[in-house]
């Protein structure tokens, strides 16, 4: 039941238009419209779940990283820094959607990022709010993730 009011919660603060049923497709990953993802977890006591995404936009193939805490941003940026199974961390400004909860990969990084994710176990992001600093940290489930991907024909 927490994964359905979480799968809500996110598809209502990220996705455009009306939520259509949710589904789980493989592994740790969920599908609804037209998006999949998996859920978080944070580090901090009483944080209830980030998530990271995979969605189409046309045919370009888009990462979507939400937390689930309201960030100031600094000119609607926010940093983000990310690895896959202890590599290599990167750090880069990131521009925050409308909500301040979640924010687009850059998208030259996505096909890179993707590649590992496919071949990971687990990924670890974090998000510092430019603002005033506040940082949020979130491992995810890579487990399902290729098969899951499948499901979007961009990403085929």
């Amino acid at each position: 039941m927490k994964y359905v009011a979480l799968a809500a919660l996110f598809a209502a603060l990220v996705l455009p238009g009306p939520v259509t049923a949710q589904q789980r497709i493989s592994g740790d990953f969920w599908y609804v419209a037209g998006m999949i993802y998996t859920f978080g977890s944070g580090g901090e006591v009483g944080r209830t779940g980030a998530s990271l995404g995979w969605k189409c936009s046309g045919r370009t193939l888009q990462v979507v990283y939400g937390w689930d805490k309201y960030l100031l941003g600094s000119n609607g940026n926010v940093r983000v820094t990310f690895s896959v199974d202890q590599g290599e961390a990167r750090a880069q400004n990131w521009r925050m959607q409308p909500n301040n909860r979640s924010a687009l990969m850059p998208q030259h990084l996505v096909a890179g990022f993707t590649r590992a994710a496919k071949a990971g176990r687990t990924a670890l992001f974090g998000v510092r709010d430019l603002a005033d600093g506040e940082t949020l940290v979130d491992a995810f489930s890579l487990m399902g993730v290729t098969r899951s991907l499948q499901r979007l024909p961009c990403a085929r």
